[in-house]
């Protein structure tokens, strides 16, 4: 059973925006799932807050593709007066809209390098988001995939890797006698 989340707007103008939001992206072939993510889906949101969403697209949608639909909504959300009307409401209110394919890869962590976002991108996009229309197939196919998160040998993998990278870390502090007391 996944879990079912509704996103939950702080305000009329958030709710507008991503109303309009999930209007225009609807309406294109290569859109599997618009998505509201990040504060709104968690019930965190306030009216200072950004509206974050995700654009999931169906499998086989290239990255020229992915680019055009982006370029194509900045061009349509320019001069949009419920986009404007938002933008205007607050120094602090931002659209954030990411177009998404789901390929979720984990990498290799290396010591000294920083970690990857695989485990956020999966939960802010697949398990704590709220879809603004009907759960496309392929939404509905990444969450039965990593849901409820990964395998068993992956999940020791990557606490391994996070594991090596932080001790790693840890290593190159310098411990001295007005540290030694934390």
């Amino acid at each position: 059973m996944q879990l079912i989340i509704k996103p939950s707007f702080p305000t009329k103008l958030h709710e507008d925006l991503a109303e309009l939001t999930r209007d225009y992206f609807i309406a294109i072939p290569n859109v599997d799932t618009v998505l509201v993510v990040n504060s709104c889906t968690r019930g965190q949101a306030v009216p200072e807050s950004d509206l974050d969403m995700s654009i999931l697209v169906k499998p086989g949608t290239t990255a020229i593709e992915m680019k055009n639909i982006e370029g194509s909504w900045q061009t349509y959300i320019a001069n949009q007066p419920t986009f404007l009307k938002y933008k205007e409401s607050s120094p602090f209110a931002h659209l954030h809209l990411d177009i998404i394919n789901g390929d979720y890869t984990p990498t290799k962590i290396e010591r000294g390098e920083p970690i990857d976002y695989f485990e956020i991108e999966i939960g802010n996009q697949i398990c704590y988001s709220a879809p603004m229309e009907n759960e496309g197939s392929h939404f509905q196919t990444l969450q039965s995939k990593w849901l409820p998160y990964y395998n068993e040998e992956l999940r020791l993998q990557r606490l391994k890797m996070i594991n090596d990278a932080c001790n790693y870390d840890l290593d190159h502090i310098k411990i001295s006698q007005t540290n030694s007391r934390l």
